[in-house]
């Protein structure tokens, strides 16, 4: 499963520690190109230090805007961005409620400054 951010797959966003960065939208899809139908799902946005996803530093929550059309919305409050200056990797994910937990296979870079 692919995840687009901001309409770019493997995007990288510049946020600042204590200031909003609102509106990104998170697109799901099948490698095929399909998109994932996310509803009735929890959407999250799941932050790691590194690729190799090993230990979950945060966890923002998403809003679904069009559910069969696997788009989500996020908004990242400065209470959020609390990170160290540094350079993360982000990973949606998607979770049924019944044990079936899917992650994008594509990071997006975020630079906190």
């Amino acid at each position: 499963m692919r995840m687009i951010f901001d309409g770019i797959e493997g995007n990288k966003i510049t946020a600042f520690k204590g200031i909003d960065s609102p509106n990104h939208f998170m697109t799901f899809m099948e490698d095929d190109g399909q998109p994932v139908d996310i509803t009735a799902h929890t959407v999250t946005l799941e932050v790691y230090t590194t690729k190799q996803r090993t230990t979950v530093t945060k966890s923002h929550a998403a809003s679904i805007s069009v559910a069969t059309g696997g788009i989500a919305t996020i908004d990242l409050q400065d209470t959020d961005l609390d990170y160290d200056p540094s350079t993360y990797f982000a990973y949606g994910k998607i979770d049924s409620g019944g044990g079936s937990i899917r992650l994008g296979t594509t990071p997006v870079e975020l630079v906190i400054s």
